[in-house]
């Protein structure tokens, strides 16, 4: 079975920061910061339209309340990260971190510790979309300046490092990837313990730079490790246990044992799928394997369901005439075919056609 090569999930550490030691926040309350916790509320709850509303509101108030450009708002801007990376919507999130980036270092400085937590920021949003290369002089520069403020044994240090080790992973640059992450781990286990899960994302990631490498026993042992810390702290059904699932699945699939790595992948997608919800971009990759998981076993009825699913998505994200519909319809009307539905599979092979001939006229 072959599945997505980008169906690699490599979780990197967030600064969750609502209400962080570093931020520079002024003392006043007003309508913004009502308006940030509604915000934040909404988040929360999934309700992405709303907490976004809210995110925007604030960010007014502040401007209206201290004038453009102040510590208030770029905090504001930092701290909706979460709503950023949750929602996928990645252009505009790297649009206004670089303006609070910009803000926090004409007013406090190139090397104060908000700018480094900025610039984390920004390094996340381009890995979360694969971007390693503009991830990565933000994500050395944040380390930098938190090993020059804090210290090379301090957490947030450590947080900097995973998030390099994933970016020199994913580049094939295994060697550094693993030194990074070796040394994040020993700082992780030291101030937080070896069963935090912050730890287990470090795990985790080592486990995906062995398993890339083909140390296979090695890559089982981490993944393994990652697996249990996040059950035993955030239960069966924690988001986080979903990428802890998939990576060890694809060490299984990697070694073609496919039987025991299947149902640990379908496990990950219903954790992802509930978590993220069938619009997030994130669910691209997770419908088709999924689907290919299914039509490989012959359950016919349940790979139609997640290649309808795939098809809506990218349907939504890239409009219904774009050539990666391409790979859904032909899934789809393959399946329709394997169950006797030849009408119904004739209707998306014309689609199909169709949208070969306007992608050829262009």
């Amino acid at each position: 079975m072959t599945l997505s090569q980008r169906s690699k999930i490599f979780i990197v550490l967030i600064m969750l920061v609502s209400q962080t030691a570093c931020s520079t926040l002024p003392s006043t309350r007003g309508n913004w910061q009502q308006d940030l916790q509604e915000a934040e509320k909404f988040l929360g709850q999934g309700r992405y339209f709303l907490a976004e509303k809210k995110y925007m509101a604030a960010i007014k108030n502040a401007d209206a309340e201290f004038g453009p450009d102040n510590l208030t708002t770029a905090s504001i801007l930092s701290d909706m990260l979460p709503f950023f990376r949750v929602t996928g919507k990645y252009t505009e999130g790297i649009e206004k971190t670089r303006r609070s980036l910009s803000i926090r270092e004409r007013m406090l400085g190139p090397d104060h510790l908000d700018v480094a937590k900025t610039l984390n920021n920004l390094s996340l949003l381009y890995i979360d979309q694969r971007k390693y290369r503009e991830a990565e002089p933000p994500a050395i520069r944040a380390l930098m300046i938190r090993e020059r403020v804090l210290g090379s044994r301090n957490i947030e240090v450590a947080m900097s490092l995973n998030n390099l080790g994933s970016i020199y992973q994913d580049q094939g640059r295994y060697y550094e990837a693993e030194q990074v992450l070796q040394r994040s781990l020993s700082i992780h286990e030291e101030s937080l313990g070896p069963e935090d899960t912050k730890t287990a994302v470090v795990v985790g990631n080592l486990g995906w730079v062995y398993l890339f490498q083909k140390k296979y026993d090695e890559a089982e042992k981490e993944m393994l490790r990652s697996l249990a810390i996040r059950e035993k702290v955030l239960g069966p059904q924690g988001y986080d246990v979903a990428f802890s699932l998939a990576g060890l699945a694809m060490v299984y699939f990697d070694q073609k044992r496919n039987k025991e790595g299947e149902p640990l992948y379908l496990r990950a997608a219903e954790i992802f799928e509930k978590t993220l919800g069938p619009s997030h971009p994130t669910m691209n990759d997770i419908f088709n394997n999924a689907a290919v998981i299914h039509e490989a076993n012959k359950r016919y009825d349940k790979a139609e369901l997640n290649y309808r699913k795939l098809l809506a998505l990218r349907e939504t994200l890239l409009g219904p005439d774009h050539p990666e519909i391409l790979l859904p319809l032909e899934s789809l009307s393959r399946i329709l075919k394997q169950t006797g539905r030849e009408t119904e599979a004739k209707t998306l092979d014309d689609r199909a056609t169709l949208i070969r001939k306007k992608t050829k006229g262009m």
